[in-house]
C-alpha cells in the first residue's frame, strides 16, 4: 500500500504538527492492527462477557534494529529481549542524564497485539519526549503470532522482571503506564500488585478485572480512566465501571476522561495529556512538574486531539504553589488556571441562561440539557464547575440515582434477551437521568434507535414507540444543540 510508513506519525510538536486521525488510520490500515478478538474476563462495571482488544496478530515484518538498553543508545527506537524472553521496543531521548535520571513510560497493547503497535501509534521522540518509553509484547503468546496480557501471576511476573531490568540499567525516577483495551485491564492489574513501583496509569478502553489490587496502600497513584464515548469495541459503561471501582476504593488522585470519538483507540495526544496529568500531580521534582505543565499548555483541539481543561488546571494549580518551580513558570501557571476557570464560569452562565429561557423544560433548543451534562462530565475539579455542581446537587443526584437503576435494568434485560425491558430501561435513563454520563453511551443509543426503526421485528408495542418519540427525540435534539454550544465555548481555552 502506497504511503505505508511511520514518517507521517513523527510530527514536530514545537512546529505545531501532530499525529491526527487521518495519519493514524493510514497506519492502522498498513499494519492491519484493527482486527478484534475476544478473551474471557470477569470485569467490574458493565456486564460484559469478554475483554476485547483491537490490535490483531497480523503485522509487518519487524525491521527494528536490535540493541541492548544502554545510556548511550539515544534518539532511535530499538528492540531487545528481557532475560525471560519478553521482547520489547524502547526509545531513550537524547536528553537522558544519568545523574538526574528519567521517567519510564510503558505502552501496553490490546488483545493479540505485538510490541510494534506502541511506536506505530505513538510518535517516538514526540510522545512523552523526555521519557524512556518501552512497548513490550504481551506477556503470554497466543500461538498465532500475537500476544496477550492475561490476569495471572505469571504474566505479572514477566512484566515485572522487565521492569526490574530497566531500573537496573537506567536511573528510573518514576514509572507510568498507558494501556489500551486488554493492556488497559493489565495496567490496572499491574499497578495494583506493584503499587510501590508505579506512580500512575492511564487506562483506556477497558473495564477493571476483579482482583486488580485496588488498595489504600496505592493511594499515592494518579489514576486516569479514559474512554471513547462511542467506543465500538468495549462499551463506554465498562470504563465508567472501572472509574467507579476507584471511587469506591477512595483513590484521591482519580479522574475519568471521555473522548468524543467513535473509536476504541485514540490519537496519542489524548493519552499524552493524561500521562502529563499523572506525572504533574505526583512528581516531587519541580522541573518535571513544569515540563508537564508546558506540554499541557500547548495542546489545542485539532484532528482528534481534545484539550483537557481539568488536567491543565490541576497541574497549573500545583505548579503555581510548588516550592522550587521557577517564578516565571509559577506566574504563567497561575494565569493559565485563572483563564480556565473563567471559561468554566462562562459555561455555567450559558447553562443557567438556557435553563431560565426554557423554564427548565427539555424542548427543542433547550441547550442546557446537553451542555450541562457535558460540563459536569468534563469539568469537575475546576472551581466554577464545582460551584455549579454544588448548586445543582439535588438535581444531579436524582439523575445519578435514576441512571443507576436504569443501567442495572438495561444490563439485566440484555443478559436475558428481553428487548422490551431493555428498551424501557434505556428510555428511563434518557427521561430521568439525561444529566448522567452513562446516558451518553453510544452503543445504547444506537441499539434502541435500531429497535425503534424496526419496532415490529423488535417486538415493541405501539406505546413503547410512542414513548420513544416523546422522550428520546427531544433529549437527543437538546443534547446536540448543547454539544455545539459547549464546544464553541471550549474554543476560548
Amino acid at each position: 500500500m502506497a504511503g505505508c510508513t511511520t514518517d507521517g506519525l513523527r510530527a514536530g510538536r514545537r512546529a505545531g504538527r501532530r499525529t491526527g486521525l487521518g495519519a493514524a488510520l493510514r497506519v492502522l490500515a498498513c499494519s492491519a492492527v484493527l482486527r478484534t478478538a475476544v478473551l474471557g474476563a470477569v470485569v467490574l462495571g458493565a456486564v460484559v462477557l469478554g475483554a476485547v482488544g483491537t490490535t490483531g496478530a497480523v503485522h509487518a515484518a519487524d525491521d527494528t534494529p536490535e540493541k541492548a538498553p544502554a545510556a548511550g543508545a539515544t534518539g532511535k527506537v530499538y528492540t531487545w529481549k528481557a532475560a525471560n524472553g519478553l521482547a520489547y521496543d524502547w526509545y531513550l531521548p537524547k536528553s537522558y542524564d544519568e545523574q538526574k535520571g528519567i521517567t519510564l513510560t510503558f505502552i501496553l497493547h490490546g488483545s493479540n497485539g505485538w510490541k510494534g503497535w506502541g511506536f506505530s501509534m505513538h510518535a517516538p521522540g514526540e510522545f512523552r519526549p523526555d521519557d524512556l518509553v518501552v512497548s513490550p509484547e504481551g506477556t503470554t503468546p497466543n500461538g498465532q503470532g500475537g500476544f496477550n496480557f492475561l490476569q495471572s501471576s505469571d504474566d505479572l511476573k514477566r512484566l515485572h522482571e522487565l521492569h526490574e531490568e530497566l531500573r537496573k540499567t537506567f536511573k528510573v525516577n518514576a514509572t507510568y503506564i498507558y494501556g489500551l483495551s486488554q493492556g488497559s485491564f493489565f495496567a490496572h492489574y499491574y499497578a495494583g500488585h506493584y503499587g510501590d513501583e508505579v506512580q500512575g496509569i492511564v487506562a483506556h478502553g477497558s473495564g477493571l478485572w476483579i482482583g486488580s489490587g485496588l488498595a489504600k496502600a496505592n493511594h499515592h497513584q494518579a489514576i486516569a480512566v479514559m474512554h471513547g464515548r462511542g467506543d465500538p469495541v468495549y462499551p463506554y459503561g465498562g470504563g465508567v465501571g472501572a472509574w467507579e471501582g476507584y471511587v469506591e476504593a477512595k483513590y484521591p488522585l482519580l479522574r475519568f476522561r471521555t473522548l468524543e470519538l467513535d473509536l476504541h483507540w485514540a490519537p496519542w495526544g489524548n493519552q499524552a495529556q493524561q500521562l502529563a496529568w499523572c506525572e504533574g500531580m505526583t512528581s516531587s521534582d519541580p522541573e518535571r512538574v513544569a515540563a508537564n505543565l508546558a506540554w499541557l499548555e500547548e495542546v489545542k483541539d485539532d484532528d482528534g486531539w481534545f484539550r483537557d481543561p481539568v488536567a491543565a488546571y490541576q497541574v497549573a494549580l500545583r505548579a503555581a504553589s510548588m516550592q522550587g518551580v521557577d517564578g516565571k513558570v509559577q506566574a504563567r501557571a497561575k494565569k493559565l488556571a485563572e483563564s480556565i476557570d473563567a471559561v468554566a464560569a462562562k459555561q455555567a452562565a450559558d447553562i443557567e441562561a438556557s435553563f431560565a429561557k426554557t423554564k427548565g423544560k427539555v424542548t427543542d433548543g433547550a441547550a442546557w440539557a446537553g451542555q450541562a451534562a457535558l460540563f459536569v462530565r468534563d469539568w469537575r475539579g475546576v472551581p466554577a464547575c464545582d460551584a455549579f455542581v454544588g448548586k445543582w446537587q439535588k438535581t444531579l443526584e436524582k439523575h445519578d440515582d435514576a441512571m443507576k437503576d436504569a443501567s442495572k435494568d438495561w444490563y439485566k434485560a440484555r443478559e436475558k434477551n428481553k428487548t422490551g425491558d431493555a428498551f424501557d430501561a434505556a428510555l428511563d435513563a434518557l427521561e430521568k437521568g439525561f444529566l448522567n454520563w452513562w446516558s451518553f453511551d453510544a452503543d445504547v443509543l444506537k441499539t434502541i434507535a435500531g429497535w425503534r426503526d424496526d419496532a415490529k421485528a423488535s417486538g415493541l408495542s405501539a406505546a413503547q414507540t410512542k414513548r420513544y418519540d416523546a422522550v428520546a427525540k427531544p433529549v437527543l435534539e437538546a443534547r446536540e444543540k448543547g454539544r455545539k454550544d459547549y464546544l464553541k465555548r471550549n474554543k476560548e481555552l
